[in-house]
Formats: structure tokens, C-alpha cells, sequence
């Protein structure tokens, strides 16, 4: 009995871990406006800066993985002790939208939510990348070496950072198209100013 308690120990121990932890937060920047042209000018003078742009919406992202090695006769492994994806996305928010008449505030209320589901989607990319990164290093074999352990560790870690992009730049296309198609939640706006969709690094954005 002894001997199927260790067992089963020693299997969770090598290969069950709590998911990834994560936090996800809102932040907002505050504007007023009176209709669809006053808003865009308050979106290019109050929203977060990416370069020469003004962001309707970014989310910002990190992964901080914990680590140590464990030498044995098998060599050195990578032993993961925690791995923390911290995200934040930063959204509009018109302070005055109740004044207005209704019709407005409906278009608005779609709006926010398409910008506000496109932002959820680069996290949620971040998120199920950081799972995958996570069972990769669990099931990665011992090495010779720490050295060569850490090596490998990093190599994966650029992999994750491609892969991530890449799955963002495919949600950027999709919304891209939706946006400038021809449907009707968006002519408002296809109609006074462009809008780019753009991811790189750890961020993701939609700008002016």
C-alpha cells in the first residue's frame, strides 16, 4: 500500500501543476463628447500613446516565470516553481454618453464592445500560449548540463514570443477586415478617420 501511495505521489509531483497564474485588469481614460467627430478628436488628444498614435484600446502583457534546476544522475532539469501571466488593458470611457440621445449611445455601447472583445482576444492568445509554454518545460528532458538547460529554456521562450505574434497578427487581420467591411457599426467611423490594428512585442493595440 506503502509502495502504490509513492508512486502515485511521485507521478502528480512530476506532472500535475496548478494552471497558470493569471491577472487580467482595466484601466480607462475619460473623456467627453458631444458625437462621432468630438469623440475621435478626444480619442487622438486623451488616448494612450504608441508611437506618433493614439489608441483606442491596448492591452500590455508579461509573463514571469520562476525556475530553478535539479542535478540528479540523469543530469540537470528544469524544475518551473511558478509562472504569472500579468496583463493590462486600457479602454475608453465617455463620460458623458448618458446625455446623449439614444441611438448614439446604443452604436457606442456595440462599439466599445467590439473594441473591448479584440482586446480579450490577445489575452486570451497570451494566456493559452503561456499554458503551452508551461507543459512544454514540464515534459522538456533532463540535459547533461544547466547550461544547456537554460539554453533550451530560452530558445523556447523566443518560440512562445513568435507564436504569440503571429496568432495576433491573424486576430489584428480578422478585425481589420470586419472594420472595413461594409458593416454598419463601423461606417461612422470609415467615414471620418482610419483605424489601424497592430500587435508587437508583448502589446496589441487598435489606434488612430
Amino acid at each position: 500500500m506503502k509502495y502504490i501511495l509513492f508512486v502515485i505521489l511521485f507521478f502528480f509531483s512530476h506532472f500535475v501543476r496548478a494552471e497558470v497564474s493569471h491577472q487580467y485588469t482595466n484601466s480607462y481614460y475619460d473623456f467627453s463628447a458631444e458625437n462621432i467627430k468630438e469623440l475621435i478628436k478626444a480619442v487622438k488628444n486623451q488616448g494612450p500613446k504608441v508611437g506618433l498614435k493614439s489608441a483606442w484600446a491596448i492591452v500590455k502583457w508579461d509573463l514571469n516565470t520562476e525556475y530553478s534546476f535539479k542535478t540528479n544522475e540523469e543530469g540537470c532539469k528544469l524544475i518551473v516553481e511558478s509562472m504569472d501571466l500579468l496583463a493590462n488593458v486600457t479602454l475608453p470611457k465617455w463620460t458623458n454618453i448618458q446625455n446623449q440621445n439614444v441611438t448614439l449611445r446604443s452604436w457606442w455601447a456595440e462599439y466599445l464592445k467590439f473594441i473591448t472583445e479584440h482586446e480579450d482576444f490577445h489575452f486570451d492568445n497570451a494566456l493559452i500560449s503561456a499554458k503551452e509554454f508551461e507543459t512544454t518545460l514540464l515534459e522538456m528532458p533532463a540535459e547533461e548540463n544547466c547550461t544547456k538547460v537554460k539554453s533550451k529554456y530560452l530558445a523556447l521562450k523566443h518560440r512562445l514570443l513568435i507564436t504569440v505574434q503571429v496568432k495576433d497578427r491573424q486576430i489584428d487581420s480578422s478585425s481589420r477586415r470586419r472594420f472595413y467591411s461594409n458593416e454598419k457599426l463601423f461606417s461612422p467611423l470609415n467615414r471620418q478617420t482610419s483605424v489601424v490594428f497592430e500587435s508587437g512585442g508583448m502589446s496589441s493595440y487598435i489606434a488612430l
